[in-house]
């Protein structure tokens, strides 16, 4: 026997399209649609319905009980507003954006409000982050949706929505999360900025620039004598300096320094990180030398020496004429 499907359009017209046997094993289809019959055949069509339609199912002089498809169009997300409250250490002002195609650029740890409007009532909205984590949106008048999402790491996201049908948005629009980096800080030594012999009781004046662009935190001299590291804080600050010039006194009486004794130091800036951790610049490594006597009589000797070889070659070449 044929079966065949019969549908009727909203325009009141009947349309019958026949049904095609299935070729898929019977155990399989008795399953998906419960029917237990060894001898049952079984028939189906695909249909496309681009409009509400009535449909029932005709076999053998005999025909179903009648069937509605209504046809619906799935919700849509519209443009795209972001706020933006970035972590309290950079000083950033809030930033807000409209009508945007939704990429997101963002310090670390910044909070992001996602607004948008949907193109229908729906029952259920949420933002889906690297298609892992779902944060849920809340569903104000006018179709409006609205959450957010804090910037950890890169990667992507998108609004996923679905009405009261059970119909999701189709093709949800992937937008991309980039962080905005925050640079390590940067110092240098102005003064003396280049390596020095002193005194071992000398007082060594260190001036330096620092600079950072998000804010300073913290400068600290550190320096080497005989192997041993060491590091004295130099200077604290509130974190919100962008730029600083300072001058710290070092006192290398302290430090019980031996004549011919060197001394490597260089200075060490941090910044005001509170959500990945302070990051660290460092200046140049530059070295200071105990002032010996011994050794200044040592150059002293082999300076003579050296110009006596030279007096003594000159007056050579003098008497050979």
């Amino acid at each position: 026997s044929r079966s065949q499907l019969t549908r009727l359009f909203e325009e009141g017209k009947w349309q019958s399209v026949p049904m095609i046997l299935s070729t898929a094993p019977k155990n399989e289809l008795g399953n998906a649609t419960g029917v237990d019959e060894p001898k049952a055949r079984f028939f189906k069509q695909t249909l496309t319905a681009e409009n509400n339609l009535n449909y029932v199912i005709v076999a053998a002089g005999s025909h179903s009980q009648a069937y509605h498809i209504r046809v619906v169009e799935p919700p849509e997300v519209g443009d795209i507003f972001l706020s933006y409250n970035y972590p309290q250490y950079s000083a950033k002002e809030k930033k807000i954006e409209g009508h945007v195609p939704g990429d997101i650029t963002a310090l670390k740890g910044t909070q992001v409000e996602i607004k948008s409007y949907i193109s229908k009532r729906v029952n259920k909205a949420e933002i889906v982050i690297n298609n892992i984590q779902r944060v849920a949106m809340d569903i104000g008048e006018g179709n409006e949706v609205k959450g957010g999402l804090i910037v950890m790491e890169e990667g992507e996201y998108t609004i996923e929505v679905t009405d009261y049908d059970g119909i999701s948005n189709q093709k949800p629009i992937y937008h991309r999360i980039v962080i905005e980096e925050d640079k390590v800080p940067k110092i240098r030594i102005d003064i003396p900025g280049k390596d020095i012999t002193v005194n071992n009781l000398d007082i060594v004046s260190l001036e330096y620039t620092a600079e950072d662009d998000y804010g300073l935190r913290e400068v600290i001299l550190h320096y080497q004598i005989g192997g041993e590291e060491e590091k004295d804080k130099v200077l604290r600050l509130d974190g919100h300096e962008l730029s600083y010039q300072g001058k710290y006194n070092w006192n290398l009486a302290a430090l019980n320094l031996k004549p011919g004794e060197p001394v490597s130091y260089f200075l060490e800036i941090t910044d005001n990180d509170q959500i990945s951790g302070p990051k660290s610049g460092f200046s140049a490594t530059y070295y200071l030398t105990i002032y010996s006597q011994e050794q200044k009589r040592q150059e002293l000797l082999a300076t003579q020496e050296e110009i006596m070889r030279e007096m003594v070659h000159i007056l050579a070449e003098q008497l050979e004429v």
